[in-house]
């Protein structure tokens, strides 16, 4: 992997634009792919905590502690179904979800985000200005036998650019970043 200089790959603005779909315990799709409400903004966060430990000469050594992994949506729509979409329509469930992170090209190509295994966070926080309202997801290493995402599910027109190809994940990667070549 290269990495270097490079203006073209330079970008103030993400995308509203985000899709999921039902799995079930193993990764398998059970729902219709959808397009999620117009995002504002987005969070993904992974983290992994650090624990020190020192020996009685306090030598100190650092070991992982628990690793953490979220996805945040604060969305802009306050349609009936779009406030119940994870309050109650999907409460309790697992989705996998797309977020399409560029919507103007980088290079000619748009990066998505693949979050394998969301689990929806029952919550509702419903301000009465402003109008958003956040969706957020606790992600969770898919193992090493969930099943490969087929981006082809998500409609013509769902994102920037037709998205096609699949995503396969491996156990201790909670997402994957995966790029499109606009058409």
């Amino acid at each position: 992997m290269a990495i270097g200089r490079s203006s073209t790959s330079m970008t103030q603005v993400g995308s509203g634009k985000w899709g999921a779909y039902e799995i079930n315990s193993g990764g398998s799709r059970i729902g219709t792919a959808f397009m999620g409400p117009w995002a504002a903004d987005s969070t993904f966060t992974d983290e992994t905590a650090q624990d020190e430990i020192t020996t009685e000469g306090s030598t100190k050594f650092t070991t992982d502690g628990v690793r953490t992994a979220t996805l945040e949506l604060t969305c802009l729509q306050r349609d009936i179904d779009s406030l119940n979409l994870l309050y109650s329509t999907y409460r309790g469930k697992r989705l996998t979800v797309v977020k399409e992170i560029n919507e103007n090209p980088l290079d000619s190509k748009v990066n998505l985000l693949v979050a394998f295994n969301c689990k929806v966070t029952p919550n509702l926080s419903l301000q009465g200005t402003g109008g958003q309202v956040t969706y957020s997801f606790t992600v969770e290493n898919p193992g090493s036998s969930f099943s490969a995402v087929d981006l082809s599910v998500f409609p013509s027109g769902s994102f920037t650019t037709a998205v096609t190809g699949t995503v396969t994940p491996s156990d201790g990667k909670y997402m994957q970043f995966k790029e499109i070549t606009v058409s």
